[in-house]
């Protein structure tokens, strides 16, 4: 049986569900921009009905660009799971990850 060459992803995409957690986010953001993934990333929030000022901290935050970071409106119906699916529908990675603005990733958690 021959083994299949390696596929390389092009791009992979981290979506982040979020709820008035600009208070939390940020650390959850350095986590992300601390990974030792060697292929490029982009990290979508998609914002559920924030009411914290969570848009213009994403639009104005220093890992904007490192990040390759967007800011979604998934505002439109209540939940965690709208949030994820507006974030998949902006996606534009082969591959899709789901975090938590709450959490911490580990440094390896993409590889």
């Amino acid at each position: 049986m021959s083994a299949h060459p390696s596929r390389t992803i092009s791009l992979l995409s981290v979506v982040i569900p979020t709820f008035n957690a600009v208070d939390l986010i940020g650390e959850q953001l350095t986590a992300l921009d601390a990974q030792k993934y060697d292929g490029a990333f982009e990290v979508i929030v998609s914002d559920n009905g924030s009411t914290d000022g969570l848009r213009s901290y994403i639009e104005s935050h220093p890992l904007v660009e490192a990040l390759r970071l967007r800011w979604v409106d998934s505002s439109s119906v209540r939940g965690v799971s709208h949030a994820r699916n507006v974030g998949v529908d902006h996606a534009a990675g082969e591959f899709v990850a789901f975090c938590d603005a709450d959490d911490r990733v580990h440094p390896e958690w993409l590889q």
